[in-house]
C-alpha cells in the first residue's frame, strides 16, 4: 500500500504541470479573442469617422490642378485617385 502512495507522490508534479498548461492554453485564446474584438472596435471607428487632414487633402489636389507652372505629370495621378475613389466628381458634358 505504501508503495501506491510514493507512485502517486511522483505523479503528482506532472499532472499539476499538465492542469496549468492547460489553463494557460484556454487564457492564451481568450486574450487572442479579446485582442480581435477590441481591435476591430477601433477600425470600425476609424473608417467610421474621416480623419481631419483629409478635406485637407483634397483642397491641396485641388490647388495642384490649378498651377499653371506645374507641369501635368504631377497633379493627374492625385487628381485620377480622388475621382477613382468617388471624393471629387467633375461636371457632366453633353
Amino acid at each position: 500500500m505504501h508503495r501506491i502512495f510514493e507512485s502517486a507522490a511522483k505523479h503528482i508534479v506532472s499532472r499539476t504541470i499538465k492542469c496549468v498548461l492547460v489553463l494557460c492554453e484556454i487564457a492564451a485564446v481568450l486574450a487572442v479573442i479579446a485582442v480581435i474584438i477590441l481591435s476591430s472596435f477601433g477600425i470600425r471607428d476609424y473608417f467610421k469617422d474621416k480623419p481631419p487632414y483629409a478635406e485637407s487633402i483634397k483642397s491641396q489636389i485641388l490647388q495642384f490642378a490649378i498651377l499653371p507652372k506645374l507641369s501635368p505629370e504631377f497633379p493627374i495621378p492625385p487628381i485620377n485617385e480622388q475621382l477613382m475613389l468617388g471624393n471629387l466628381m467633375t461636371p457632366k458634358v453633353n
